[in-house]
């Protein structure tokens, strides 16, 4: 092997073990967050005493946990994958190169999407906030977007060095 084809694999496998440790990470962050909205959400069933529909605080608080228990789930799914990806990605395969660059676009899709809804957000809903509330948003926008961007910009360069390298290195 020469020195460029080594450089390429040490790359590859760079990019699939920082994958899998922040995949990784957030998927154990997750784990733990998911626990303890099951564990909230027994303890408002308790409050409750079983009658749904006395109580309209209790209700709301109960449907407001199951949808942050579907995010989480679906968050655990994704991150789970993702990790999977990057596992086989560092193991120089191709199922896990397709796989890899399939849910980094579908991120890069969605960061996109989450950042034309918050500008799209800032321009018509805002201008009914009060001025310092609409500043502040205007500045909490601004910083998300421009991180946003970063990001979508990075997942978008290492998928076309992905794509690149894996015509010349040979995946399992």
């Amino acid at each position: 092997m020469d020195k460029q084809s080594i450089n390429q694999l040490v790359n590859i496998k760079t990019i699939g073990w920082t994958s899998l440790v922040i995949a990784g990470t957030l998927f154990i962050w997750l784990l733990f967050q998911t626990g303890a909205t099951f564990l909230f959400d027994n303890a408002i069933t308790s409050m409750n005493g079983g009658l749904e529909g006395e109580n309209e605080i209790i209700d709301e608080m109960q449907n407001t946990t199951n949808k942050v228990k579907a995010i989480l789930l679906l968050s655990l799914l994704f991150t789970g994958i993702v990790s999977f990806a990057s596992f086989g990605l560092a193991k120089l395969k191709k199922w896990g190169l397709i796989l890899f660059q399939a849910i980094t676009i579908f991120l890069i899709i969605a960061v996109l999407s989450g950042l034309a809804f918050c500008f799209y957000y800032l321009t018509t809903k805002v201008q009914t906030f009060e001025n310092p509330l609409k500043t502040s948003m205007k500045y909490y926008t601004m910083g998300y977007g421009i991180f946003m961007a970063l990001f979508a910009w990075a997942l978008t360069r290492v998928n076309i060095y992905l794509k690149r390298v894996s015509k010349k290195v040979e995946f399992i």
